[in-house]
């Protein structure tokens, strides 16, 4: 019977992590990694865009953070007029890493960087 239970807790905590999804991480992601938005401005964000299927805020700045996607595996924002940001969950078997990349374009130049973290927001490598 103890063996059962701890089976049954084992897979419910391993449903609930493959279970999460992109905008769950955007909701937790750390100042230090998104300095541009406050935690109210995210969870706006999301709240905004599962009701609208749009969704805008203004940044730390003052400009315009536009989100332009959200599935369970990716998040979009355009960050400014020349920059986006996009968060995808990438899953391998039970391990769930995190992709940022950071896109700016001026001048017709692209600067891409791009940046992996594990699931909670450790950087990676």
């Amino acid at each position: 019977m103890k063996k059962l239970l701890i089976i049954a807790l084992f897979l419910a905590s391993f449903a609930s992590i493959s279970a999460q999804k992109a905008a769950d991480f955007f909701k937790t992601m750390p100042t230090e990694v998104m300095p541009l938005l406050k935690q109210n401005d995210k969870l706006d964000l999301l709240d905004y865009y599962a009701a609208q299927g749009t969704a805008k805020v203004k940044n730390v700045f003052g400009y315009e953070v536009v989100m332009m996607k959200l599935t369970d595996d990716e998040l979009l924002l355009k960050t400014s007029e020349v920059s986006t940001l996009q968060l995808r969950v990438v899953r391998n078997g039970n391990q769930i890493s995190l992709e940022m990349t950071n896109t700016l374009t001026s001048n017709g130049i692209t600067n891409t960087i791009v940046k992996h973290f594990t699931s909670d927001w450790k950087p990676m490598g």
